[in-house]
């Protein structure tokens, strides 16, 4: 990497209002914050991001989410609602990145280290495409899940996807048109891929509220170390995640595609 002329890599938060198992998630407050903009705050810690911002869908629904984002200075970036691909590559030229780096509204546990992680991998490999969270090869908790896209990356997806359900879940057009990208998928030791923290139920947003008050009362910081630690010293927190099915859509989506039985 030039450090004389680093790279622009924007931390981006896909985020919206409308899930159905938790209604207006991405503004559940955890510690008096945001649960979308808690995740941005782990994008933005990381020294190698350039900015960050949230990405939602152009329905009305999404409206308030864009409302309480610009009161607090946060940029956002819309666009269709099951398109992502088209989400992604308007936020890359609204911000004119050459690097998106995708995370979730629904990660509030993101920790700096991962998103360190997964930046500075790509760029060391010089890949257009890079994973933590590819199913059959995950090492990092669920919870955690991130991707980045090269900016040559999204304008081919954008051209070249046909599919609207490949546009909606567009790692999977690149698994499997690896021949097209610089395609890794960063894995971690230990193997923390059984602990599950993502907020999809009530449950898991109870869970994710306890484990924020452990790390901050303690001061502890958002990393990989800490989220081991408590699997090793409080178990029982990471247990009041709920074990309803996780990834519905996506997993139906793969197994038509893959034709696996994930």
């Amino acid at each position: 990497m030039n450090t004389n002329n680093p790279p622009r890599v924007i931390g981006l938060v896909q985020a919206r209002m409308g899930s159905t198992r938790l209604p207006k998630k991405s503004l559940a407050k955890i510690s008096g914050r945001p649960m979308a903009f808690c995740v941005l705050d782990r994008l933005a810690s990381s020294p190698l991001t350039t900015d960050v911002a949230i990405t939602t869908s152009t329905e009305s629904i999404d409206d308030e989410l864009v409302d309480v984002a610009t009161m607090e200075g946060i940029k956002i970036s819309r666009g269709p609602l099951d398109d992502i691909v088209q989400r992604l590559y308007l936020a890359c030229k609204d911000f004119n990145a050459d690097y998106i780096v995708r995370a979730w509204g629904d990660c509030p546990l993101m920790t700096e280290d991962t998103v360190t992680n997964i930046i500075d991998f790509c760029l060391e490999k010089n890949l257009s495409y890079a994973s933590n969270c590819l199913l059959g090869k995950r090492t990092y908790p669920a919870g955690t899940d991130i991707e980045i896209y090269s900016r040559e990356a999204l304008g081919y997806l954008h051209n070249h996807i046909t599919d609207d359900s490949m546009r909606e879940f567009p790692a999977e057009f690149i698994l499997k048109n690896q021949d097209k990208f610089a395609v890794d998928y960063l894995q971690m030791s230990p193997d923390l891929s059984k602990i599950y923290m993502t907020v999809d139920y009530p449950d898991d947003l109870d869970a994710a509220r306890e484990i924020y008050k452990v790390i901050l009362e303690n001061d502890l910081s958002f990393s990989l170390k800490t989220i081991e630690k408590i699997a090793i010293e409080k178990p029982e927190l990471l247990n009041l995640f709920s074990l309803a099915p996780r990834n519905i859509e996506y997993k139906e989506f793969i197994n038509k595609v893959r034709g696996e039985n994930e």
